[in-house]
């Protein structure tokens, strides 16, 4: 899904002659790839590094783990789809603009901005109930609020890249 919506942005470039084109897509679509891989070593080593991701999801079954890395790869793809997407510019302002959207991705003003839509997700889609309860506080956590927390972060995050 990551590398779909980076290769999103790359369609902009699309001219009448069709080798540019192809040769556009074709170097433009292995920089996203590269940087695909690049942005998801650096959300496991700045973002999850207290969790072994791949150990939750292939041992433990973890679906919040597979959760978090799908997450990971959706943000790293909306940057990626904003920083190559256009007319204008190269590839080494692509670089820039990918390396400027991580380090906000990694900082701080993602997690105010989480923390603002968790509590609005509790206050508008749930009210009653607290999402933190009803995934890590029962013995079998509920999924389904689960999911609805992990598509508040998804369109938020959307409606954020959207309006930049």
């Amino acid at each position: 899904m990551g590398i779909a919506i980076a290769l999103s942005g790359t369609l902009a470039r699309i001219s009448s002659d069709w080798q540019y084109t192809l040769l556009n897509f074709t170097s433009y679509g292995a920089f996203s790839i590269l940087l695909m891989l690049a942005g998801a070593w650096v959300c496991d080593r700045a973002i999850l590094r207290r969790c072994d991701c791949a150990r939750e999801i292939q041992e433990e079954h973890n679906v919040g783990a597979g959760s978090l890395e799908a997450g990971c790869h959706i943000g790293n793809g909306l940057i990626l789809s904003s920083a190559l997407g256009g007319e204008g510019g190269n590839l080494f302002v692509g670089l820039g603009c990918w390396l400027l959207g991580l380090g906000v991705l990694v900082l701080g003003f993602g997690l105010i901005l989480l923390t603002a839509i968790r509590w609005l997700g509790d206050l508008i889609l749930v009210p009653g109930v607290k999402i933190s309860d009803e995934i890590a506080k029962q013995e079998i956590p509920n999924l389904g609020v689960g999911f609805i927390e992990a598509f508040i972060y998804i369109v938020s995050s959307a409606l954020v890249a959207w309006a930049v």
